[in-house]
């Protein structure tokens, strides 16, 4: 076999037919992969997995699928999905672009979503609730029953003032 200690520059094609272990404080590779299954970065410990460490203004990160760039990271942090130059720290675009929000615990899933120009904003399996961090200000029930001041809605716009005052229109 071949033992390398110290430096060591090879030109031209090296074959590895095995496992690679490359150990040191900084490894450099600069090389186009081609035909690769997949790379895979694995760690047992509290280390990072993958460090992006950029000094200049090009993006971050850029995915493709095929030829199709599908995901941008910005070098100032904006994310796109869909999109090479997104304007907002996050953007979502395609034909109709859709978030789903799921809460594995309790089974259920808020969408949020685009659809002819319309801002639609869907519960799979429960009410809409808009509040601040203090109280709950308006309910949008399943059944289609709005409440504002109470988060029981029984018909289908429900006003309540706890402080019985006049509600005015």
């Amino acid at each position: 076999g071949l033992d390398l200690n110290g430096n060591g520059d090879v030109s031209g094609n090296f074959v590895i037919g095995g496992d690679l272990t490359v150990n040191g404080t900084t490894s450099t590779i600069d090389t186009n992969l081609i035909d690769v299954d997949k790379i895979e970065v694995t760690t047992a410990s509290t280390n990072v997995a993958v460090a992006v460490t950029h000094n200049g203004t090009g993006d971050l990160l850029r995915l493709y699928d095929g030829s199709t760039q599908v995901v941008t990271v910005l070098d100032t942090g904006e994310v796109g999905i869909g999109t090479v130059s997104p304007s907002s720290l996050l953007e979502v675009a395609s034909d109709s672009p859709k978030i789903s929000l799921t809460d594995t615990d309790n089974n259920s899933e808020i969408y949020l979503h685009n659809v002819g120009g319309a801002a639609v904003l869907n519960s799979a399996s429960s009410d809409i609730v808009f509040q601040t961090p203090a109280q709950e200000l308006v309910r949008f029930q399943s059944t289609g029953n709005t409440g504002i001041g109470t988060f029981t809605p029984r018909t289908i716009l429900h006003l309540h003032d706890s402080a019985n005052t006049r509600i005015q229109f």
